[in-house]
């Protein structure tokens, strides 16, 4: 007598988290936080978003460390998407006592018009993002033309908060705290560099190669135009 079993149904992956707008423009801010002082950024060397710790304390959606120059320190952005959820910010404790929060500077991002310059809290920058999901940078002192830049200075100062940096190292503490080794993690980026660097030596080797051969095939040429027009005076030479 046959058995006949039944097909067992083949499981599905499981379908990608939908990011949600506030993930969108926390990974919008932490790009921001990279961007180059001369693109209308803060420069930071270093930046991470969503970040969190067991030990409580303030969780930024993003935040950088600049390492250098008159304006290095950390750089937080809060990401608002409603104006209620604004609003409420204003009654945490780490607002409430500034000096308590994270970040040297601070900035809200939200879409455009959701907050305005009059709304924000003293100290505090402005980032809107555009339809095309770019950011607009609002109220940032660092990059503003109109001052002169002793004038410039002043007001990025003016905007310096004193911050936690106890809570700061702890969030990046634990953002490297993982299954990884980070040793290991150090030793592999050194060892893809000396790769890197070994391919961009034969690239080097290899473009200069190139050169010598085109230099010697342009002589080539040369050297044959040359012939062929001394060849040519000689047979009119001949006919005549």
């Amino acid at each position: 007598m046959a058995v006949i079993r039944k097909s067992q149904p083949v499981p599905s992956e499981p379908e990608a988290r939908k990011l949600s707008e506030h993930d969108l423009l926390c990974e919008l801010g932490r790009k921001w936080l990279l961007r180059a002082h001369s693109a209308r950024g803060p420069g930071c060397i270093v930046a991470l978003r969503e970040m969190s710790t067991i030990y409580g304390g303030e969780r930024p959606d993003a935040l950088g460390w600049r390492a250098g120059g008159p304006w290095a320190g950390s750089y937080l952005v809060e990401v608002k998407t409603s104006r209620s959820d604004f609003l409420s910010d204003r009654s945490k404790p780490f607002r409430q006592t500034p000096e308590t929060g994270v970040g040297n500077w601070r900035f809200y991002l939200c879409p455009k018009g959701l907050i305005s310059i009059e709304d924000l809290p003293e100290g505090w920058g402005l980032l809107w993002t555009t339809r095309s999901g770019q950011i607009k940078p609002v109220c940032f002192p660092h990059i503003d033309r109109h001052l002169h830049w002793q004038e410039r200075d002043k007001a990025v100062d003016a905007c310096r908060f004193t911050c936690n940096r106890e809570q700061e190292i702890t969030l990046f503490l634990s953002a490297l705290r993982s299954d990884t080794d980070p040793q290991a993690a150090l030793d592999q980026r050194r060892e893809a560099r000396q790769i890197a660097g070994g391919i961009q030596a034969l690239l080097d080797e290899e473009r200069e190669r190139h050169q010598h051969t085109r230099n010697r095939m342009a002589e080539l040429v040369s050297r044959n135009l040359k012939l062929e027009a001394e060849l040519a005076t000689v047979m009119e030479v001949k006919h005549d």
